[in-house]
């Protein structure tokens, strides 16, 4: 966990030295009006501005390098997304030794699956129906 977040820090001090007020990190979701009303919270690790609006999210997981990426954060940033409305959002995957990466780039192509997804687990929570087991939330890859 360490050396992930140092890992963050790093990516984070370098965005923000090079692009100044056009990158803001740790972007908190659940201020924003879609994370009101459906209680999503957490942050964006990074929001690329362009005239003050968001054009592209970013999240960085750090581990495992996939060759496509893992289901759950495609929700994560989906959310992320519907929350701070750029169009675009990048997730790229760093190896914790840092010799590996790779990064995948969403549009809003993905945001009805994902939209459809929330609205199934709350009208589930809302029915007093437990969600489905998604396996666990701890897995060694």
């Amino acid at each position: 966990m360490l050396v992930g977040r140092a890992l963050h820090n790093e990516i984070n001090f370098i965005m923000k030295s090079a692009l100044g007020d056009s990158y803001i990190h740790d972007v908190p979701v659940d201020d924003t009006e879609f994370g009101r009303k459906y209680g999503i919270a957490g942050e964006a690790d990074g929001l690329f501005l362009h005239e003050g609006k968001p054009v592209l999210g970013l999240e960085i997981k750090t581990g495992t390098v996939p060759t496509s990426p893992f289901q759950a954060h495609i929700y994560q940033l989906g959310l992320y997304q519907l929350c701070l409305k750029p169009p675009f959002f990048a997730l790229w995957y760093i190896s914790r030794d840092g010799d590996k990466s790779k990064v995948f780039f969403f549009q809003q192509e993905h945001l009805s699956a994902v939209k459809s997804r929330l609205f199934d687990l709350l009208a589930m929570i809302d029915s007093g129906e437990l969600p489905p087991a998604e396996g666990s939330w701890f897995t060694c890859r």
